[in-house]
């Protein structure tokens, strides 16, 4: 997770599933489950610019998505 523009490596690691230390990979989706992200407590949504699945081993990024200022949470846009 990035507050900067673009997805890299040097956001927030976002442990999956959460309280995972150290955090363990992925593996296969094939869109037939829903995955729930639980942010780090000292993130706000409205914080949140991108979300990527990034692989830290070889700087790759498996996809990501862009939120928006307008889709942000409107309490949280200016946090």
């Amino acid at each position: 997770m990035s507050g900067g523009p673009r997805a890299s490596g040097s956001g927030v690691l976002v442990p999956f599933p959460a309280g995972q230390n150290p955090p363990k990979p992925l593996g296969a989706f094939d869109g037939t489950k829903t995955i729930i992200v639980t942010m780090p407590g000292n993130i706000k949504t409205g914080q949140v610019r991108n979300l990527s699945v990034w692989c830290r081993a070889f700087g790759v990024n498996f996809g990501d998505i862009a939120i928006p200022r307008q889709q942000r949470p409107a309490a949280a846009k200016d946090e």
